[in-house]
Order: structure tokens, then C-alpha cells, then sequence
């Protein structure tokens, strides 16, 4: 499960069919999924939702075939979230593709696009190259405070700490228009004792175009761009940039209409001639900055919105947190027998692990002194308890044994002892230096954890890694079957929640089972969450808390 990538284009509808397509059947095989699901292809842009996709997903793609304003802002904020770019584009059409792209990864095809080894290696190579460069070098890395580059490719000098200058970054350009504007700006905001820094500056003769623009704005108080005068990509792309950097990032236009889509619900100036702009820049720019100097008076009732870079902030602290919090602090169950560790099981608070011989359990073991349902371990979240289940060899703590259907409490490093098998209790993700010499020679064996959050129907692995994102549907019949706390979900009631009507066929539902197989299962051959009860239906299990589903 390798993680998500999204496409950004503006294809006609026939072309962007050809192409989603195409990335599909060339990208599945190297377990990257498509970040859109059908249910929300047509969903409302806005920058904060661009922001979450690209976070969110391992690779972006962007088909600029033709000059796109949104292929730009999304570059940009692809590139300053630091996330790997493939820029593609049909054979003949690289004049829509900047200059300040020249050390992005590219690759051409020839319309109409279909699955193809090279795009596949194209995605590969993006995503290794980064790889092996984050790997290289971890000492320098930390030492110097670099970090590095998806442009560069190497550790890069153009990213430090945001840093609060003296100076605000207007992206002008070079069109005519712009010598009114830059003067009406200059003398709008000389109140504030700032100095402006203009895009049309930056030159790239230290480090890639790119890293310099990405640099001044780590640098700059706040970064302006008027949308009144023609834009070139490098301004969109610069935009892009401090959207996803957190810099505050000003609007000013004469034109609403002509607005990007992506940018029509965003705060903005609007103006009708040069000296109404210089009138109200500086009280705009004040009001969007520190907006809590000017909130309502005590007595008024008013709701105040949070500036967008902080609204970001605060969305990426609460991603964090909500999966981390729901695996962070968990015990876990280490399974050793003939001489390997077998299984490692992570229990979080209010969860029983089954274990005996039977492949229901969450933990099977396979010696024949235990039997189908042997013992069962609950953890409070507080305490941790083992009882068994009047097995026929019996259960032994630290080789005393437990009294069948009594609790034994077990703390950090008991041994539990079930026929010949031994389960070690543990707290660490680092195993306990006297369980290394049951490793096999391979290596550590790490379970994958899988966790889904059933507020958006996103699937990560091992807590961190996007690799899917669910449907509607799929979310409501996950919901369904977990709420069934491990009982039968019969086909007719899996084809009610996923196609609204129980009279579809068997092949139909095992179908639809299939696709959030792959999606929710590290090896959808061999499942192990989403368990088929032939005759029946569809069972779904934890598998001792190596699935762990979050709030809708």
C-alpha cells in the first residue's frame, strides 16, 4: 500500500476520461489508489480542501496541456507542502509548462493518453527519488535545519523557519498594467513601515527559481497578488506556495468575475479605480492580519473566522492528533512460538482480543495444546485482564495457572503461557530487548495497522499513510458492520446499504465486498479484517486491533 495520488487537469470530458483511466490501470499495480472517489469528483473547490487533498496524498498529477490558472495554484501548494509532482502533458503542448518548472519531473505523452509503462515508472521515479534522498543524509539534515527539496532534490537552502521580516512580497509581473499597481500598493501600505519585495526581483542566480520564490515567502510578512492585471503561472504557482506554507496571503482585484474558481470564496479587496485601492489596502490588510483588533464590540454578537493560514494550521495539528489518538498509548500483545514472533497485536481501551487455535481469533495459535477458543484478553483502558475459557491444558501467568472463567490481571512484561506458545505483554513500539532473539532472520515482523476514519472515509496505514479514501456507501456499510460488533452481515443487507435495494445478485455485492477489500486490506487476496461467511454473508473483525476505526 504505497499511498494516494490525485489529477489535476482541464481536459475536456472525453480527454479526462482517457486519462483517469489511463493513470488507474497504470498505477494500481504499484499500490497507489486515486484520491477522488465517484461521490466526490464534483465536490465544491476551495483552497483549504486543495490544501487536505495534497497533504493528504503521496503524489499529485498535473496534466498541463493547455494553461490552467488551477493546475498552477495547486502546483504551488503541491510543492510547498513538499510533496512529489509529476507534470504531464501531451506531446507538443510543452509551451503551457513554465520555465520555473524546469526541475519538476515530466512526461509527455501522445493523445489520447492510455496505460503505460512509462507513466508508471514516471510516478515511480518521483516517489523514489525523494525517498532516497530523505534516507541519505538524516544527520545533516537535522543538523542544519534543511530539509529536503521535491524541487531541488536534494537537502535545500530555500527552506528554513517562517520567519516574520520586515518586508511584505507583492507577486507582480511584467504587463504594463502593473507599474500603477505596484506604486498604488507601495504608497497604500507605507503607513505600516514595511517594504515591499516584488516577485519580478527574484532571479534564481543562488538556488532554483523556485526555492528562491518559495524562500521569500517563508521570509515575507505577507504575500499580496492583484488579480485585476493578466497573471503568469509563476505568480499562481508563488500563491500556491504560501497558501500551503501558512504565509498570510492577501487578495486585491477590480475584476471579481474573472476569478479562478478556486479562489472566488476566499476573503478579498475589491476595488473599482487605483485610489479607492490605495485607500482602504491599509485597513485590509490590518483587519485580514490581526483580525481580533477588530473584532465586534462586547455587546454586539458577532462570529469571527479565523484567518485562512491559521484555519490550515489548525487542520493539519487536528488531523494529527485524531490518528495518533486513537492508536497512541495502546498496549500491545507480542506472540511468540516455535522460536518466532508471530503476531503483534495492538489493544486500545474497551477491546478483547480472542486467542486459541480457531481462525476467528484475533490471535491464532497454532499449536494443538490450545484449544478453538482458549482465552480471551480485555483491556479497560485502565487495566488489562486475561481469562480463560476453561481450555483443556489451561493458562498460565508467569507459570501460575488462572482459574477457568476468573480474571487474572496482567501488567508490563507477563508472560501468559497458552500450550506451547507465550504471550509477552508490552507497552513499547520498540520491542523488549529478550523478544529480539525470537525475530526471524528477515527482520522485525510489524502488522500493519489500519485505520479508518468515518467521518471522510479516509484508510491509513499503519496510522500515517493515506492509501485510499472510501465512498459514501462503503463508509455507511463499514459503519454497519462494525456496529454488528463481529456478527454476520447477510448479503441482502450489505446490497440494501450499497446499492439502496437488496435485490441484486450475490456476484453484484461480492463485487462491491471486493473493492473495499482493496482499500481496507493490506493483502485483499488473503483478508483478514473483511472475512466472507460462505452461504451467508460477510463478517468483519478487528484482528486484535490491527484495524481500528474512527468516528463518524
Amino acid at each position: 500500500m504505497r499511498g494516494l495520488y490525485f489529477i489535476k487537469h482541464s481536459l475536456a470530458k472525453a480527454q479526462a476520461k482517457d486519462l483517469h483511466e489511463a493513470v488507474q490501470e497504470s498505477l494500481a499495480p504499484i499500490g497507489l489508489q486515486s484520491f477522488e472517489s465517484k461521490d466526490d469528483t464534483d465536490a465544491a473547490t476551495s483552497p483549504l480542501r486543495a490544501c487536505q487533498k495534497n497533504y493528504l496524498s503521496a503524489l499529485g498529477i498535473f496534466d498541463l496541456s493547455g494553461p490552467d490558472p488551477e493546475a498552477y495554484l495547486e502546483i504551488g501548494i503541491n510543492l510547498g507542502l513538499n510533496r512529489p509532482s509529476l507534470i504531464i502533458a501531451g506531446q507538443g503542448m510543452t509551451s503551457a509548462i513554465p520555465s520555473v518548472l524546469d526541475r519538476a519531473n515530466t512526461w509527455f505523452y501522445r493523445p489520447p493518453l492510455k496505460p503505460s509503462q512509462e507513466l508508471r515508472r514516471a510516478a515511480m521515479d518521483t516517489l523514489d527519488r525523494r525517498a532516497r534522498a530523505e534516507s541519505a543524509e538524516p544527520e545533516t539534515q537535522e543538523g542544519n535545519g534543511q530539509v529536503y527539496c521535491v524541487v531541488c532534490g536534494s537537502l535545500c537552502k530555500g527552506w528554513r523557519k517562517q520567519t516574520h521580516g520586515k518586508g511584505y512580497l507583492v507577486l507582480d509581473g511584467t504587463h504594463p498594467q502593473w507599474n500603477t499597481i505596484r506604486d498604488t500598493i507601495q504608497s497604500g501600505l507605507s503607513p505600516t513601515g514595511l517594504t515591499p519585495i516584488y516577485l519580478t526581483q527574484l532571479k534564481g542566480r543562488v538556488m532554483p527559481l523556485l526555492c528562491e520564490m518559495r524562500l521569500a515567502a517563508l521570509a515575507s510578512e505577507f504575500v499580496l497578488l492583484d488579480l485585476s492585471a493578466p497573471c503568469d503561472p509563476e505568480q499562481y504557482i508563488l500563491l500556491g506556495l504560501a497558501i500551503s506554507l501558512g504565509r498570510p496571503w492577501l487578495l486585491t482585484t477590480s475584476q471579481p468575475q474573472k476569478l479562478p474558481h478556486l479562489l472566488k470564496a476566499a476573503n478579498r479587496l475589491e476595488y473599482g479605480s487605483q485610489q479607492e485601492l490605495q485607500q482602504n489596502l491599509e485597513q485590509y490588510v490590518m483587519k485580514s492580519l490581526y483580525p481580533t483588533k477588530f473584532a465586534a464590540p462586547r455587546d454586539v454578537t458577532a462570529q469571527l473566522e479565523l484567518p485562512f493560514w491559521l484555519q490550515l494550521e489548525d487542520w493539519i495539528a487536528h488531523f494529527q492528533v485524531r490518528t495518533s489518538g486513537a492508536l497512541e498509548g495502546a498496549l500491545q500483545l507480542l506472540l511468540i512460538e516455535e522460536g518466532q514472533l508471530k503476531q503483534r497485536c495492538r489493544m486500545t481501551p474497551n477491546m478483547t482480543i480472542k486467542a486459541g487455535r480457531d481462525p476467528e481469533c484475533d490471535l491464532v495459535i497454532e499449536a494443538q495444546a490450545a484449544s478453538r477458543f482458549h482465552a480471551d484478553f480485555i483491556f479497560t483502558g485502565q487495566e488489562l485482564h486475561v481469562v480463560d475459557h476453561q481450555s483443556t491444558n489451561g493458562t498460565f501467568v508467569n507459570g501460575n495457572r488462572v482459574p477457568p472463567e476468573k480474571r487474572a490481571s496482567l501488567e508490563i512484561n507477563d508472560r501468559v503461557r497458552i500450550g506451547t506458545a507465550e504471550v509477552v505483554i508490552w507497552d513499547e513500539d520498540e520491542l523488549p530487548g529478550e523478544v529480539n532473539q525470537y525475530l526471524p532472520e528477515s527482520g522485525r515482523i510489524i502488522p500493519q495497522t489500519i485505520f479508518v476514519n468515518l467521518s471522510d472515509g479516509l484508510v491509513l496505514a499503519n496510522g500515517k499513510i493515506p492509501v485510499a479514501r472510501l465512498t459514501s456507501s462503503e463508509i455507511d456499510l463499514l459503519a454497519f458492520m462494525s456496529d454488528k460488533a463481529g456478527d454476520t452481515t447477510t448479503t441482502s443487507e450489505a446490497a440494501e446499504i450499497v446499492f439502496g435495494t437488496g435485490k441484486v445478485s450475490r456476484m453484484i455485492v461480492a463485487s462491491a465486498i471486493d473493492s473495499l477489500r482493496a482499500k481496507i486490506e493490506p493483502s485483499p487476496s488473503d483478508p483478514r479484517f473483511l472475512l466472507s461467511v460462505p452461504g451467508v454473508g460477510y463478517r468483519l473483525r478487528t484482528r486484535g486491533g490491527q484495524l481500528v476505526l474512527g468516528p463518524r
